[in-house]
């Protein structure tokens, strides 16, 4: 029985180890400590589609994101109708703006068995 919880809690224990590192590159290489609960980086205008466009769908995904809902932020770059590399995935996976893709990159969120590392984990307390 020992042996088994040893052979379970290692896998755990590196993961949360790569997961707190990813998040700890970010928060350096982005200068984005959070100061107070209401201080987050400043956001980007968001690009909002016409009415009747397919991408108008996510208008208010976008604004919320921007209003700082990083729940918001993760729902744009993890919808299954928005295609990588493209605005609208673009401002959701940057948490509006708020993290460089090249920290995030750092980070090693876009290698495979690499860290998610979604809005809502790098800005823990803003859903």
């Amino acid at each position: 029985m020992n042996s088994r919880r040893k052979i379970v809690s290692k896998p755990v224990t590196s993961t949360l180890t790569v997961r707190f590192a990813a998040m700890f590159i970010i928060f350096l290489e982005c200068g984005m400590w959070a100061r107070a609960d209401d201080d987050l980086p400043s956001p980007i205008e968001p690009s909002l589609a016409e009415a009747g466009d397919w991408a108008a769908d996510f208008n208010d995904a976008q604004i919320a994101c921007y209003n700082g809902s990083m729940n918001a932020c993760d729902s744009l770059w993890l919808s299954k109708r928005v295609l990588m590399d493209t605005f609208l995935w673009q401002y959701g996976r940057t948490c509006g703006g708020r993290v460089d893709l090249a920290a995030l990159r750092s980070a090693g969120a876009f290698r495979l068995g690499g860290p998610d590392l979604h809005c809502t984990d790098i800005f823990l307390g803003r859903e």
